[in-house]
C-alpha cells in the first residue's frame, strides 16, 4: 500500500498535467469524441500506414484469418487488437492538431506493433504452438 501512496503523492504534488489529461477538458473532449471527421481521418491513416509499410504482413494475416477463424479468438491477437484500440482512442481525444499528431507518430506506433504481428504469424504458422489458446468470451 505504501508504494501506491507514494505514487499518488508524486502524481498529485510533483507531476505536471499532460496534454491528454488535464482539468477543464470536459466539453472539449466531448466535441472531439462526437466529431465523425476525426474517426475518418484516423481510420484513413491507419489503413494508409498499414498498407504502405506492412502490406505483406497484412495480407498474410488476412489469409490466416480467412482460413481459420479461431485465430481471431487467440490471446495474442486480442492483445494486438487492444493496443490498436488504445492508439485509436488516444488519437481521437488528442487536443493537438489531429493530422499533425497522426503524421508525426503513427509510423512509430506501427513499428511497435510490427514485431508482435510477425510473432503472431510465426506462432500461427507453426502447427504445434502452445501460444494460441482460445479466449473464452
Amino acid at each position: 500500500m505504501l508504494p501506491f501512496l507514494i505514487l499518488v503523492h508524486f502524481k498529485v504534488v510533483y507531476a505536471p498535467a499532460n496534454d491528454l489529461i488535464h482539468a477543464g477538458r470536459g466539453t472539449d473532449l466531448l466535441d472531439l469524441i462526437v466529431n465523425p471527421d476525426r474517426y475518418g481521418l484516423i481510420i484513413t491513416y491507419f489503413f494508409r500506414t498499414g498498407f504502405t509499410y506492412y502490406s505483406v504482413v497484412l495480407v498474410l494475416l488476412t489469409l490466416l484469418l480467412v482460413k481459420k477463424i479461431a485465430f481471431v479468438k487467440s490471446l495474442p491477437m486480442l492483445v494486438v487488437g487492444l493496443l490498436l484500440s488504445g492508439y485509436f482512442v488516444i488519437y481521437l481525444t488528442t487536443p493537438n492538431d489531429l493530422e499533425w499528431h497522426l503524421s508525426q507518430s503513427i509510423e512509430r506506433l506501427f513499428h511497435h506493433i510490427y514485431p508482435a504481428c510477425l510473432y503472431l504469424l510465426l506462432l500461427k504458422v507453426s502447427t504445434h504452438s502452445p501460444g494460441f489458446k482460445t479466449v473464452i468470451v
